[in-house]
């Protein structure tokens, strides 16, 4: 067990029943909580070490990938459209309850145990914060923002392999035709041999320009970014281009190069019309709830991600704000 912080202990126990306590509750600053999963006992003393627990889980487990591969292309597309209907539930649960209030505790403990995996340990994990104790309302959204983001690995996994299936297939579809015998009367085109002959150098193709990489940005989760004035960077809502500026106000440029100007607090991008910049509506990728923004009034940006198809920021960037982070 090596890698974890002294605090985070799992000590088996015989007990198999789920369920939350908390040591000496109120009594002291530095108190420490119990979750019992399934015979094991998790111990965190801060949000942070609640949250480094549960960073392991995003991962998809070794079984469920083995699972994935296994199934033909109308599950594969089956099990897409599943998560897709699961993350979008459960993202309009953490957008209805944008801090960690009561609400967001009625909203999980009405959610059906259905929704969550039991892949690591998710559906145990959310049964045993259904408890009605309004100081794990923090840790709920820590949980949920965290098994959004397994969503997403998940859904990258079946599309990955979905597009792998289906080349293969058209491969495999390929070889046999062309190991098809030829019928009797067919004509054959020979190619002629070419090789002997040189392109110009000034025919050949120009290398296509070093375009900048671009990293997703982890659901639900807060991003911080710091523009300085007159600094801009791209911003891709799924596969649409738009634009922030840094400055005072600080811009937003959508698709179409329309600027809207950021002030100071939340801002929400999307199509839906509740929505304070509203993008087209045609943008079917673009999620109704894309995009959370927040400004500070030292014009520090926090981005919020909210969508079913992703939110990208140059690599360069968001390294520069992990950086600055650690």
């Amino acid at each position: 067990m090596t890698g974890f912080a002294k605090p985070l202990i799992i000590i088996p126990t015989k007990q198999n029943a789920v369920k939350i306590t908390s040591l000496l509750a109120g009594k002291h600053a530095d108190e420490k909580r119990v979750l019992r999963i399934a015979g094991a006992s998790l111990y965190f003393q801060t949000l942070e070490e609640f949250k480094f627990s549960l960073d392991a889980r995003v991962a998809l487990p070794a079984q469920r990938v083995l699972t994935l591969i296994r199934l033909p292309l109308p599950e594969l597309v089956k099990e897409s459209r599943a998560i897709k209907g699961v993350e979008r539930h459960l993202l309009s649960i953490l957008s209805r309850s944008p801090e960690a209030t009561s609400g967001l505790r009625t909203r999980l403990k009405m959610a059906r145990p259905a929704l969550f995996s039991r892949d690591n340990q998710w559906q145990e994990i959310f049964t045993a914060l259904r408890i009605d104790d309004p100081t794990l309302d923090s840790h709920r959204r820590i949980a949920l923002i965290k098994y959004v983001q397994y969503l997403a690995a998940r859904q990258e996994v079946t599309r990955g392999l979905y597009r792998e299936k289906k080349r293969l297939r058209k491969r495999r579809k390929t070889d046999r035709q062309q190991a098809e015998p030829v019928g009797a009367g067919t004509v054959l085109a020979i190619p002629e041999d070419r090789t002997s002959i040189q392109v110009p150098q000034a025919q050949q193709v120009p290398q296509k320009k070093r375009r900048a990489r671009f990293t997703r940005l982890p659901k639900g989760e807060a991003v911080t970014l710091g523009l300085g004035k007159g600094e801009g960077t791209d911003v891709f809502l799924s596969r649409h281009r738009c634009r922030l500026v840094g400055g005072s106000p600080i811009l937003f440029s959508d698709q179409a190069n329309r600027c809207h100007h950021l002030i100071t607090g939340k801002t929400t991008i999307g199509r839906d019309i509740s929505c304070d910049i509203i993008m087209d509506s045609t943008l079917r990728d673009v999620s109704r709830l894309h995009l959370i923004v927040v400004v500070d009034p030292d014009n520090t940006l926090h981005l919020t991600d909210m969508s079913s198809h992703g939110t990208l920021l140059t690599s360069e960037h968001l390294s520069r704000t992990q950086a600055a982070a650690s």
